[in-house]
C-alpha cells in the first residue's frame, strides 16, 4: 500500500514539475502571448520575436522582426505591401542598434489539438532582407524603391505582450525573449 502511494506521489510531482513544451520553429519557440506592432493606422501586428542576428560568412548583421502575417505568406505580393506599411514602425529599432541591415519574416503559425496535452503546430515563413543604402535610404534587396522613413516620434512602435512597450534602445541579447 505504501510503494503505491509514493508511485501516485511520484506521479503527480511529475506532472506538476513538467512545464509543457512551446512550440518550437525555424526561428526559435512561439510563446502563447506575444507582441505587437502598432502601426501608423492604429492596426496591430501580432509579433513572434525580435532578433538580433550575426553571420558567420561575413553577412551583415541583421535585426529580425518576425510577425503574423494577416494572409498567406504565399502571396509574396502581399508580404512586400505589408513590408512597405510595417517599415516605419519597424526602423527605429534597426537604426537604434547602428545596423545596416534587418529581416522581416512573414509568418503564418497554426496550432492545432488541444494544449498542453495534445497539440501539433507547423509555421510558414516568407522573409525579406533589407539594406541601407548608400544614400542612407533603406530598400529590400534587389529593389531600387525606397522604404518609407521611420517613424521618428520615438515612440516605442512594439509593445510586449504585458502591455510595456518594448524599448526602442532595447539590449541585443535579451530582445528575442517574451
Amino acid at each position: 500500500m505504501k510503494a503505491m502511494a509514493w508511485a501516485g506521489l511520484a506521479s503527480v510531482l511529475a506532472l506538476i514539475g513538467c512545464s509543457p513544451a512551446l512550440p518550437h520553429g525555424q526561428f526559435g519557440p512561439y510563446y502563447r502571448q506575444s507582441k505587437h506592432l502598432v502601426l501608423a493606422t492604429a492596426e496591430t501586428l501580432v509579433v513572434y520575436r525580435v532578433k538580433y542576428w550575426t553571420f558567420q560568412d561575413g553577412s551583415l548583421p541583421a535585426l529580425q522582426l518576425e510577425y503574423e502575417a494577416p494572409f498567406l505568406v504565399s502571396d509574396t505580393a502581399a508580404v512586400r505591401r505589408e513590408a512597405f506599411r510595417l517599415w516605419a514602425a519597424f526602423a527605429p529599432y534597426v537604426e537604434a542598434k547602428g545596423l545596416n541591415a534587418a529581416i522581416i519574416t512573414a509568418t503564418n503559425f497554426h496550432m492545432s489539438g488541444v494544449w498542453p496535452v495534445a497539440w501539433t503546430s507547423h509555421q510558414n515563413h516568407f522573409g525579406l532582407l533589407v539594406f541601407k543604402h548608400l544614400s542612407g535610404q533603406w530598400r529590400l534587396q534587389h529593389d531600387s524603391v525606397p522604404l518609407p522613413p521611420m517613424d521618428k516620434s520615438g515612440q516605442p512602435r512594439i509593445i510586449e505582450a504585458n502591455g510595456k512597450p518594448f524599448p526602442i534602445d532595447s539590449s541585443l541579447p535579451d530582445v528575442d525573449k517574451p
